[in-house]
């Protein structure tokens, strides 16, 4: 009974602090309003023509990046799990004669 009249009382507490905003909130809702943020309404009016975000350029750099990958693709990989602790051995080996591991 006593953990309940804690928790109860832990819960009313914080209820009510959560009704009252700080008195900085007051003074920043209305810097916060509408100034600085997009609305959501006019988020699809937004274009290319009244920015100067070069959003061309970095259309065409994407999509140049995407066709470098795809032609460098390798494809799916596989390897066996054998494959794999030769590999690793290997790179313990470069490790302990001090060199490089790839």
């Amino acid at each position: 009974m006593g953990l309940t009249l804690a928790v109860a009382g832990c819960a009313s507490s914080v209820g009510n602090t959560l009704d009252v905003a700080p008195d900085w909130f007051e003074e920043r809702r209305s810097d916060l309003s509408d100034d600085g943020y997009p609305s959501l309404q006019t988020a699809s009016q937004l274009s290319s023509e009244i920015s100067d975000v070069p959003w061309v350029q970095i259309q065409q750099d994407l999509s140049s990046a995407q066709a470098e990958m795809d032609m460098n693709d390798p494809g799916p990989v596989t390897i066996t799990a054998e494959d794999m602790r030769s590999w690793a051995e290997e790179q313990i080996r470069l490790v302990d004669k001090g060199e490089e591991p790839y």
